[in-house]
């Protein structure tokens, strides 16, 4: 979406420190409140709940006004800004909303930002899907690459058309910040589909994003969903006395298989058969996640092929990484491993022979259950 793009260098005006500090004086800006209190973040316009909403409807108002400019600007580099500006006004909005809505402890300030959020996700969605804007940028990239081949070449029948196209002065606008800004946005664009011809395409694609942004969501709500969870029943036998002390009638005691809860365990229980029945049983649950995963694959692939990429991974590389192709990203990951596998190897070494000490047995092997106690004996036992 659009607004992810916030962050990047604001084309040609300014340097990146001061680009922040202009921002961040927008940001504190008073425009609804005459109060003398800093207001949420430091933003004097969020006084109270109600302002969220106000301000995200506001926002709307304002990159309204950025469409129609956008819609009747001449295709050349002010076009990268306007789109720019309405990236930096949803994110100024957004940005602070979602960081109210997960870490404010009043639930009237989270409802507040959550609205917010909605008013703007709808706004994103049209303007993510807002033929003008794209058909614009993609007019502009496309004058730029003409004029600046028009501008080198010594060709009459080019230097004809040069009245049709960019004048110097306006090349000399196009700065490497503009151009990536302009690239990075066309591409923001097509990740929706608005690229492809058919209106059937366009539609599964939305149907398709739709779908993806949930399960992440869904995928770590169970995992902080303790019934979901469920629990898993030791042998108090197996325990040592602080634990066994919570043994049931049945002689085991329960053990909840939340990720906090599970690392504790395996931390601190001595007994390797209870570590690995709870590190089994905490890798398995919730079962809900297994569908959910299989789910969520099949939807990514029917995605990224309708985009025209062979995979999801392919899609996500050049969409969003460094590293430009799932080849790349793999090649550093297999670099990255060989350049850690003798501190690994040795480390691995150093908790296999605590283990064969700690039980007695000499061929004994360093399990996935074993880790956690084994890391934490050698943390307590002083610098090595």
């Amino acid at each position: 979406m659009i607004y992810v793009l916030a962050p990047l260098v604001r084309p040609c005006r300014t340097t990146p420190a001061v680009a922040s500090v202009l921002l961040a004086s927008r940001l504190l800006q008073t425009k609804s409140s005459s109060s003398s209190s800093p207001g949420l973040f430091g933003n004097a316009r969020l006084q109270q709940p109600g302002d969220f909403p106000q301000w995200a409807e506001e926002a709307k108002v304002r990159c309204g006004e950025l469409v129609q400019q956008i819609l009747s600007t001449p295709p050349d580099a002010h076009v990268v800004r306007l789109v720019d500006d309405i990236s930096d006004e949803m994110c100024q909005v957004y940005d602070s909303a979602e960081c109210c809505r997960n870490v404010h402890s009043d639930p009237e300030w989270q409802h507040a930002a959550n609205r917010a959020c909605e008013v703007l996700g709808d706004f994103l969605a049209e303007i993510n899907h807002h033929e003008g804007i794209y058909n614009k940028l993609t007019a502009v990239q496309q004058i730029y690459q003409q004029s600046l081949a028009a501008a080198s070449s010594d060709n009459p029948a080019d230097q004809q058309l040069q009245h049709k196209l960019l004048s110097r002065q306006q090349l000399s606008k196009f700065c490497p910040e503009t151009l990536t800004v302009a690239r990075k946005l066309r591409q923001d664009f097509e990740k929706y589909g608005i690229h492809l011809r058919g209106s059937q395409q366009r539609a599964e694609v939305a149907r398709l994003l739709a779908l993806n942004q949930h399960y992440p969501a869904r995928f770590n709500a169970a995992l902080a969903d303790h019934q979901a969870l469920g629990t898993t029943s030791v042998s108090a036998r197996l325990l040592p006395p602080s634990l066994a002390a919570y043994a049931s009638l049945t002689g085991k005691v329960t053990i909840p298989l939340d990720a906090g809860s599970v690392h504790h365990f395996l931390s601190t229980a001595d007994n390797e058969q209870a570590r690995k029945q709870v590190y089994l049983a905490g890798a398995v649950t919730p079962q809900a996640n297994l569908a959910l995963l299989d789910d969520m694959l099949a939807c990514r692939h029917q995605l990224a092929r309708l985009l025209g990429y062979n995979s999801y991974a392919d899609f996500k590389a050049v969409d969003s990484t460094l590293a430009g192709t799932p080849a790349a990203a793999e090649s550093f990951l297999t670099d990255l491993a060989e350049g850690c596998r003798q501190q690994a190897d040795t480390e691995l070494h150093i908790l296999t022979t605590m283990k064969q000490q700690h039980t007695g047995d000499t061929g004994a092997i360093l399990q996935p259950w074993d880790q956690d106690y084994y890391t934490r004996q050698l943390a307590s036992s002083g610098p090595h």
